[in-house]
């Protein structure tokens, strides 16, 4: 969205050196052609998003509340999808196993999980936490959670090699609709949300909010959850040699605020998803342009882990 510059008044502006901090565009324009014919509009961007440069003028971004509700406990079904997009995205079914594997600091969330099933043990490896469930009832109870609702050609074929019977396995879920758990599930396994502050020689400061999902295999999925944020980028990674949607464009930023704070994360990246989402306010509010608010901004991103990180 940009903002509609006055050609009776090109002369005047281009007198003057125009400066928009903290991700607003600096330039000096010392030619009325040149910037009525090459901008026709001066963009006031937080920062540009992916392969086509998505600059929102700040004022414009759209408000979420400063408040959150109470997170509740799901419901049945909502524990379906949760459990599905999870395996999906970090699970493994054995012939006659299933395993979840979590990061080192998600003990609790293997517990609960645990807990939820009824069965299983949780095993704490140097790497991570293990969630592995042997007992045939056990393995019944997720099957019948899990079955119809995932969305990974991978995990179905692993359905279909389960040895134990009794289970009619349905097709992959193919449908558009991700308005449930399961991508909440999924962006625990494979999610990450992340805070940076960049220099720029056109830019003093610039902050991007990037939420972002990877998957070896399965592209048509991160296509769909492209579609469902309404924008960022579905590419291959060379250097990890794998699948990656990024979106780092306001616009998208606060879609994925909409999603996530409908469907609440349970993981540690719930702290990780409040500071995005806090620094996306912070942006509504125009406190970016302001060095103090540059400086709270680096204070909120440096307190996470590294996963929070990134300055460039």
């Amino acid at each position: 969205v940009g903002l509609d510059v006055d050609t009776e008044r090109v002369c005047e502006l281009c007198s003057r050196k125009i400066e928009l901090y903290a991700g607003m565009i600096r330039r000096n324009w010392n030619s009325p052609l040149l910037l009525r014919n090459k901008l026709g509009k001066i963009y006031e961007g937080i920062e540009p998003a992916g392969n086509h440069r998505d600059y929102t003028k700040w004022e414009e971004l759209k408000k979420v509340s400063d408040h959150l509700g109470k997170k509740g406990e799901l419901k049945e079904e909502e524990w379906r999808d949760y459990i599905s997009g999870l395996i999906d995205g970090e699970g493994w079914i054995g012939e006659r196993t299933i395993t979840i594997e979590l990061d080192e600091s998600e003990a609790s969330l293997a517990y609960k999980i645990k807990k939820k099933i009824g069965s299983g043990s949780v095993i704490k490896e140097k790497r991570g936490v293990r969630y592995t469930i042997r007992k045939r009832e056990g393995l019944l109870k997720v099957m019948n959670m899990i079955n119809g609702r995932l969305r990974t050609k991978k995990r179905v074929d692993q359905l279909l090699r389960w040895k134990e019977g009794e289970i009619v396995v349905k097709p992959i879920r193919e449908d558009e609709n991700l308005d449930n758990y399961w991508l909440c599930g999924f962006a625990e396994a494979e999610g990450s949300f992340v805070i940076s502050v960049a220099d720029s020689k056109k830019i003093k400061k610039s902050v991007r909010l990037e939420f972002t999902i990877k998957q070896k295999e399965e592209r048509e999925v991160l296509q769909r959850i492209k579609e469902k944020m309404g924008g960022g980028n579905v590419r291959w990674d060379n250097s990890e040699e794998i699948y990656c949607y990024k979106s780092s464009g306001m616009k998208t930023a606060y879609e994925v605020i909409r999603y996530f704070d409908k469907y609440r994360l349970m993981s540690r990246k719930y702290t990780r998803y409040l500071k995005y989402r806090k620094v996306y306010r912070m942006l509504t509010r125009g406190e970016h342009l302001e060095e103090k608010g540059i400086k709270k901004i680096e204070s909120i991103r440096s307190k996470g882990s590294s996963e929070t990180i990134r300055s460039t």
